[in-house]
This record gives structure tokens, sequence and C-alpha cells, in this order.
């Protein structure tokens, strides 16, 4: 008899793209069988711009849709305002149309409440849109939990496309992490601290390696490369659901990422944050890290900490603390100095 674990993969449902997406949400609702009330949660800034949209065509095929609007970053508070809109009915499905924020807080509160969540990206910049897991920030550090994935993922290509590039680096820039997370991952397996998926990994792999053949076109912004963009970001959720971990996508480059958002609020978004982790891990581990900076030039990216609008300073202090934003084992290690941090982001170009 084969001893094996039980092997479960809860994964995102119905995925539609393309142009118009949003006017196929009653069809969407038909096929699975989602009627009576709905909630909608967006924030101010994606409700005037396209939310009225989406609203308009909740409204068609439900009884009743009600509006939540959050405001600031993805938080418990923001989870409890929609579990208590969501408290109040009993049968209902839940909308979120924005980007990770967004998506993160309506995700999670559909997942604790146990209702469908649907999930309208606005931005491709990360892999929000259909992962099994919310991040959530408290006190300046951010926390990741497990959710239930979207039952459905619409992504109108109408409206993804005419947002501002920068989010569309960003989400390159957050999928490209995989270069050095993969490596980190299968460090941690092989000192045995962490479990190990071949399948996933081999997979997360091909996926990055053509989302890099596919920079320049991304940075040119043809509608070929946001497709190839868009879609890895859409798989991105299936990886993690097989894997069982979000490390098949997030390593020592996410948690420099991390702490350099404590450090500089506001300083790039989360994706570009990565990218530039992405480069000073490359180094770590031995890779070639002028192959990810030339990816990430070519699709338009930060690759330098004023670039990224961000001091030297910060940058090194960001490599020192790095280690300590999550409980995960990487190339890092229990840390580096302050000395080893100058060289490498001097080394690497990312600091002057």
């Amino acid at each position: 008899m084969i001893d094996m674990e039980l092997f479960e993969i809860s994964s995102c449902g119905e995925i539609v793209i393309g142009r118009n997406a949003i006017d196929r949400i009653p069809y969407l609702c038909s096929r699975l069988n989602l009627k009576g009330k709905a909630v909608l949660v967006t924030d101010k800034i994606i409700y005037d711009a396209v939310g009225k949209g989406v609203l308009s065509s909740l409204s068609s095929c439900f009884e009743k849709v009600d509006l939540v609007l959050i405001e600031g970053k993805a938080s418990e508070r923001n989870v409890s305002i929609v579990q208590g809109k969501l408290k109040s009915c009993r049968d209902v499905a839940v909308f979120g149309a924005g980007g990770g924020t967004v998506i993160d807080v309506a995700k999670l509160a559909a997942s604790r409440e146990n209702r469908p969540f649907i999930s309208v990206p606005t931005i491709a910049a990360t892999d929000a849109m259909a992962s099994p897991w919310s991040v959530l920030w408290e006190k300046g550090r951010s926390h990741a939990f497990k959710a239930k994935p979207p039952v459905a993922v619409i992504g109108d290509l109408d409206i993804l496309i005419n947002a501002p590039y920068r989010f569309q680096r960003a989400g390159f820039g957050d999928f490209i992490s995989k270069v050095t997370a993969l490596r980190d991952w299968k460090l941690a397996y092989l000192l045995g601290k962490e479990k190990y998926d071949e399948y996933s990994a081999t997979i997360a792999k091909a996926v990055t390696d053509l989302l890099i053949k596919h920079a320049d076109e991304i940075g040119r912004k043809t509608e070929k490369g946001f497709k190839v963009l868009l879609e890895a970001l859409i798989f991105d959720g299936f990886l993690m659901a097989a894997a069982g971990t979000t490390r098949v996508a997030a390593g020592s480059e996410h948690l420099f990422a991390f702490a350099l958002a404590s450090l500089a609020p506001g300083s790039g978004l989360h994706g570009e944050q990565c990218g530039l982790g992405t480069i000073l891990m490359s180094k770590l581990h031995g890779l070639d890290w002028r192959k990810v900076k030339d990816a990430l030039m070519k699709a338009k990216a930060p690759t330098t900490a004023r670039e990224l609008g961000v001091k030297d300073s910060v940058v090194i202090e960001a490599l020192t603390l790095a280690h300590k934003t999550r409980d995960w084992y990487t190339i890092l290690g229990d840390g580096i100095s302050r000395e080893a941090a100058e060289r490498l982001a001097r080394e690497t170009e990312v600091v002057g």
C-alpha cells in the first residue's frame, strides 16, 4: 500500500476574460446559480471610475445589491465592516471590484462568512485576484490569511488595459519574484523546514520564464503582452492552491518588500518593491541578477532605489530587517549585516 498524504486543491472556479466582460456578469451568475442578494465591495476611486458599471450589471440579475466602500489599507477593521454587512443577509454573493486591497478584504470577509466570492480586478498589479490567501496590514506589518478562492474571476480588458501602466509593471514585478522565491522554497525544503511540491514549482518556473520572454511586449503595452501578464497573475492562484502555500510565489524578495513598505510607507507599489528585491536576492542566490534587472527594465519597472523614490539608506536598512517580517526560511537566514547589505545593494546597482 502506498502511504500518501491527502492531496486537495481548492482553486478558483470560472474565469472570464475579455472586452466588456462585466456585461457577462448576469450570464455568469446564472451559470453559478447566484441570485437573491449581492454585496459589492470597492473603494470610492474605483466606484467613481468603473464601479457604477459593475453595480448596474449586478442590479440586472440580483433582487438587491448593497454597496460597501472601504477606506485605507486591507485591515481587520475593513474586513469586519464587510462581515457586518454579510451577517445581516443570509443568501448573498460577494463581489470585490478593485485592486489587491479591495479584493483581499472582500475575499477574506466572504470566506469567514462562508459566502461565494467573485473577483472583479480593475488593475493587474498583484496575484490577489485569484489566490486562496488574503494579506492584511496591522501596526505596520503585513499578515497572510488563508481564504477560500473566488468562485469566479471576471477580467474586463477594457478596464484593465486602460488602468495606469504603473500597475501592470507592478504585476510583472510581483510575478518575476518567483525567480528567487522558488530557490528559497527549495532551500527551506532541503533543510527540512518546509514541505515542497515539485509539480507546482516546475510549472511556476515555466510560467515565469514565459513572462520574462514577453517582458518587452509588456513594456511596449501591447495587448498580447498584457494578456500574458494577466493570465499569469490569475494562474498564480492555482499554483498556490496546488502547492498549499504562498512559498511557491514569495520568498526573500517579498520579505525585503515587506520591510521596505514598513520603513517607507507609500514608497512604490508592492510589485515594484518585489522587483527590486528579486534583483538583490538573485545576487545572493548566485543567479544572473543582470538578467532579472534587464527584464524589469524592458517592462519599464523600477530597478534602483532612486527610481522607486526611496533613499539608499532605507533600502540597506530594509535588507537588514527583511528576515524578521515573516517566519520563513530563505537565503537571508538569520539576517545579514549592514555592511553586507550595503555591499549587496551597491554591487547590484540598486543604490548609487
